[in-house]
């Protein structure tokens, strides 16, 4: 059959999207050769690859930033949908709010060090391809560890994989 995935998320890279770098500009932040440039100290030695993330208190505590603002926001974005009718094949965007895709089989939720080098499309036929081999979910998580290593990743590298039961 045909292998299918949906986007839960977007990119919060400002290289990869024009929405983050001017949300980031607009807030008073730095944007330093697609990064987010620290408000304090140069750019080329403090910048960060995302502009939306967990902790990462050097860019955002006044302390560190001397008051100003860097446009690193812990604000997520957010897709509603609801639980899935169990069966077949999801990852990662935007569906009508609250409504299940008959089908749906498992989440994939990665950090940039993982979608940088791995393509949605190659993360789901990979997943499928480990689950239909017998793998669990917590070895198949492992091995897309280790697929993006292999196809260059050089950044931390956070793979979650939720596999819904048929």
């Amino acid at each position: 059959g045909v292998v299918d995935h949906v986007v839960l998320s977007e990119v919060h890279s400002m290289a990869r999207n024009g929405e983050e770098k001017s949300r980031v500009a607009s807030s008073g932040g730095r944007v330093y050769r697609g990064r987010l440039g620290h408000p304090r100290f140069n750019p080329q030695f403090a910048s960060l690859a995302v502009s939306r993330a967990l902790g990462d208190l050097f860019f955002k505590d006044a302390s560190f930033t001397g008051g100003k603002e860097s446009g690193l926001s812990a604000e997520p974005f957010v897709v509603h949908r609801g639980l899935p009718q169990l069966g077949a094949k999801v990852i990662g965007g935007a569906l009508p709010r609250d409504q299940p895709v008959e089908g749906d089989y498992f989440v994939l939720i990665g950090c940039d060090g993982f979608f940088d080098t791995v393509g949605y499309q190659e993360a789901v036929e990979f997943t499928f391809a480990r689950f239909d081999a017998g793998e669990d979910p917590e070895k198949v998580s492992a091995a897309l560890v280790e697929l993006a290593k292999s196809n260059g990743s050089t950044d931390n590298i956070t793979v979650l994989l939720v596999q819904f039961n048929a």
